[in-house]
């Protein structure tokens, strides 16, 4: 299964034979969506074992709590601590994900696409704004609030009102021209919050 994601001018084609992990990854871009074309960017999503024997070998070049990165002149090769792998090819713009976690796999994907969409955003100057961003006859606010200050809380309230439209409930973009553009992704709300939406 193939989708196809157009990010302001990025092309994204996601594939993989599980068709619940494609769908998972359109679930989260589903603004994004465009007709299959051929990706400027290709991700493959595997659900098999890492192929650790056919790594080349390398000083890790990046360490954090959640993964090592190594890296020649051509190739990112990700490790998720023998759970996962991505093995990015930067001058081809490939990343093939291998994990027998779905879970994992699914998010590995997600935190690439992330990525891979903010720098080239930033290359075009197009900026993340920590805050929440709405439409109101055709109108673009932000609403400026620390990390819990409750900008997810007051996105249900506005989507409630008429003629509200969510932008982005914690990271809208910014043009040069001051312009407000849409990133919206799946909100996140705790179970057992009332939201008045259909689940």
């Amino acid at each position: 299964m193939t989708k196809c994601f157009n990010f302001y001018g990025l092309t994204i084609e996601v594939s993989s034979a599980s068709p619940d992990l494609v769908e998972e990854v359109r679930r989260h871009f589903s603004y994004f969506s465009v007709p299959l074309m051929k990706g400027q960017v290709q991700v493959e999503m595997h659900s098999a074992s890492p192929p650790y024997g056919e790594l080349p070998s390398l000083p890790a070049s990046v360490i954090t709590p959640r993964n090592v990165c190594f890296e020649n002149k051509k190739i990112s090769y990700i490790d998720y601590f023998g759970q996962g792998l991505a093995v990015f090819d930067r001058k081809e713009k490939r990343c093939v994900i291998y994990g027998m976690d779905h879970d994992l796999v699914h998010e590995i994907a997600y935190l690439f696409i992330l990525s891979t969409v903010g720098q080239y955003l930033d290359s075009r100057r197009i900026h993340r704004v920590h805050a929440l961003g709405v439409s109101y006859k055709h109108k673009g606010i932000l609403l400026l609030l620390p990390s819990g200050g409750g900008k997810s809380t007051m996105a249900l309230e506005l989507m409630r009102q008429p003629g509200f439209f969510l932008l982005r409930e914690d990271t809208p973009l910014i043009d040069r021209h001051g312009r407000i553009l849409p990133f919206p992704l799946r909100l996140g709300v705790h179970p057992e919050q009332e939201t008045g939406f259909p689940p």
